[in-house]
């Protein structure tokens, strides 16, 4: 993902397999962005600007990896 990224789209990794690095840009992730993806890791650290996480933006997620929580602890 391009680095000034600040919106991840609607449905933008719906049924997405694979790894994302999320731009330390990144303001918003809107509906159902991660719907029904599985993704081995996703990694809020270095995205410090994350405010909103508009509703359903997670649905069916699945986290492959062992560690397999959302660690937002880091963001606003």
């Amino acid at each position: 993902l391009p680095p000034n990224l600040k919106e991840i789209p609607n449905l933008m990794f719906s049924q997405f397999t694979g790894s994302v690095t999320l731009p330390a840009a990144l303001e918003t992730i809107e509906h159902k962005a991660f719907l029904l993806a599985k993704i081995d890791k996703l990694d809020f650290s270095s995205t410090p600007n994350l405010n909103t996480i508009k509703d359903r933006a997670f649905e069916a997620l699945e986290i492959t990896s062992n560690n397999n929580t959302l660690d937002f602890s880091k963001n606003l």
